[in-house]
């Protein structure tokens, strides 16, 4: 690889690290004892990342999606 391209290839990993955000999920909680909450934190082309919220006895029903659902539950 050249010079050149290893600057260009560095100056875009710079760009991408700069528009990267920290979210701090304890500040975007919240819980409501009749719904859950959903807010969507990433909206992609590919892929979206969504916190939700769940009170005891809650669900998320089954429900076809075009896309495939990973659940990371905490």
């Amino acid at each position: 690889m050249v010079k050149n391209e290893q600057k260009e290839l560095k100056s875009k990993s710079q760009d991408k690290r700069e528009r990267m955000e920290h979210i701090d999920l304890q500040d975007i909680v919240e819980y409501n004892r009749t719904v859950r909450v959903k807010k969507d934190i990433l909206v992609t082309d590919w892929f979206n990342v969504s916190l939700i919220c769940l009170e005891e006895g809650q669900e998320i029903p089954p429900h076809p999606e075009p896309y495939a659902v990973l659940f990371h539950i905490i």
